[in-house]
């Protein structure tokens, strides 16, 4: 069931989207200029847009408060009605087989686990069960082709530029980890000759915000994770790997690392910044314009890194080796072990990275298919037609 707090704001969330979606595209492209008074023009005429979309915002939300409390019970009870019938479209991706297949793999989960899961009755396991599976069944059907494609895609790249490929946790680790199982196979060793003869040429790096913001206090601690634990070396290629989207890491880390010659990858890029796969400020995917107040990124991110907590800073070990505080001294998790939450986290990295590791590279047709398919159930989430479990308490 949606989180009452969700469905009690959805319109007034849902007028802050169109608003943040129009007030992140200039009105006219600051590349346009060419001269100081034209760039001062633009800067004007793009400000004064931004402010007046800001009043406009203040003036709607104030409505669209008044029409969330109106209508909130009539809501309720449609979200829940609607909430059954997406479980089942999103159950109805798998093939009965991978269905009945997927299914074994949780209810094993529980027998397993089976004290964990002892204060639940039998209908709370299927209800959980349920909700489980449909997430699973979108994340493999949805996302894993998406994953598949874009991991071909930076391989490809990285061996013809002969560059290291850093994927940045947490966003990046279902394709570090499908990169890394694809490179074990004897098909793309001989595909990409280049990165199957470097050490270590796909790395796994915990560059969060609150990691790099520290970097600024600790600089040798940084580059020793850099150079030590990531084995980046100096004046070394990289292709730096995140989801998107507006690229407010890009310049920082650049800064950070002026000896390493760095390029920003991102599956949907907002900004200039970065090259983008799927969109780009050219080229944007529709229901991606921007991340803020979109359900759809949220389903896109947190439901794919698993359970590992956010890193907050990084630490030296006692073996003298830099690590991320998230993995040392142990493991901190993001969530309760064995609660929904965890659950969801768990199967759906578990899943869709076994599913796009298995799927057969996309074809062209297929990719652009994909593309659609995802940008698609992007929108739907964003509109709130298909749910999204994770990050409140359901």
């Amino acid at each position: 069931m949606e989180s009452k707090n969700i469905i009690l704001f959805q319109p007034m969330r849902s007028t802050w989207h169109i608003f943040c979606e129009f007030r992140n595209r200039p009105l006219i492209e600051e590349g346009s200029a060419d001269t100081r008074i034209k760039k001062r023009v633009v800067w004007l005429v793009n400000e004064s847009k931004n402010r007046l979309t800001e009043v406009a915002l203040v003036v709607t939300t104030v409505f669209s408060f008044l029409y969330s409390l109106i209508t909130y019970p009539i809501r309720v009870y449609q979200n829940r009605k609607l909430e059954r019938l997406a479980i089942q479209l999103d159950l109805d991706r798998f093939s009965p087989e991978e269905q009945i297949e997927a299914r074994r793999t949780i209810e094993d989960y529980f027998k397993k686990h089976e004290e964990a899961f002892s204060s639940l009755s039998l209908e709370e396991k299927q209800t959980i069960c349920e909700k489980v599976l449909s997430q699973c069944a979108r994340s493999q059907k949805v996302y894993g082709p998406i994953v598949r494609n874009w991991v071909d895609h930076l391989l490809k790249i990285a061996d013809q530029d002969d560059k290291k490929l850093v994927f940045m946790a947490r966003d990046g680790i279902p394709f570090y980890q499908v990169a890394t199982e694809l490179m074990k196979k004897d098909e793309y060793k001989i595909k990409f000759p280049q990165l199957a003869q470097k050490d270590n040429p796909i790395v796994l790096g915990h560059f969060s915000r609150n990691v790099v913001t520290g970097a600024k206090e600790k600089p040798d601690l940084f580059k020793r994770y850099v150079t030590e634990t990531l084995q980046i070396k100096e004046g070394e290629s990289c292709i730096f790997v995140d989801i998107g989207f507006s690229g407010s890491m890009v310049e920082p880390i650049r800064k950070l690392l002026p000896d390493r010659k760095i390029d920003f990858h991102f599956l949907v890029a907002t900004t200039n910044k970065a090259q983008g796969f799927l969109g780009n400020p050219q080229k944007p995917l529709s229901n991606l314009l921007t991340a803020a107040n979109n359900l759809g990124v949220r389903w896109v991110e947190e439901s794919h890194h698993g359970n590992l907590a956010s890193a907050q800073k990084l630490v030296e070990g006692e073996d003298g080796r830099v690590y991320s505080d998230n993995l040392y001294p142990k493991k901190v998790l993001c969530e309760e072990k064995f609660s929904l939450q965890y659950l969801l986290r768990k199967f759906c990295l578990k899943g869709v990275v076994k599913y796009a590791v298995n799927l057969p590279s996309l074809s062209e047709r297929e990719a652009m298919k994909a593309k659609d398919v995802f940008n698609e159930t992007i929108g739907a989430i964003k509109n709130m037609e298909l749910p999204v479990f994770l990050g409140w308490d359901y």
